[in-house]
């Protein structure tokens, strides 16, 4: 078990690594010049330039690749609201590796949608900030 513990705390340092490279890149993209208006773009290349574990960088953005995938299906949805059994059902593109129902929890978790108790399920519904 504490072989265990050293190895998720090794991965949890990681992400956490990563994605502060991830942030600090966000933060050079010049937004100002296209008024705002874009969203900060970071390339896959750029964060290979900051970290050697190229594998580490492909398993995360798989992670958020999916993450998109699933909460574009929501937006995409009537009303940018679906029911979490519909979602459930549906399928993926082939890039996104972990099932529909682990994105589910994510974009739960993260609070980009949330949950509302309906007598036909719970609906999620996109939250836009």
């Amino acid at each position: 078990i504490n072989i265990k513990k050293a190895y998720i705390s090794t991965k949890l340092a990681d992400i956490r690594k990563l994605l502060a490279t991830l942030q600090y890149l966000m933060t050079l993209f010049p937004r100002k010049l296209f008024n705002d208006s874009l969203p900060q773009i970071v390339f896959k290349h750029q964060l290979y330039s900051l970290h050697s574990d190229k594998t580490l960088v492909d398993k995360y953005l798989n992670f958020f690749s999916g993450r998109k995938a699933v909460l574009g299906m929501v937006k995409k949805s009537k009303y940018n609201e679906i029911l979490k059994n519909d979602l459930q059902e549906r399928r993926t593109t082939s890039h996104v590796k972990l099932d529909i129902k682990y994105h589910i929890h994510d974009i739960i978790g993260a609070e980009l949608v949330e949950c509302i108790q309906t007598t036909s399920g719970t609906l999620l519904r996109f939250v836009d900030t």
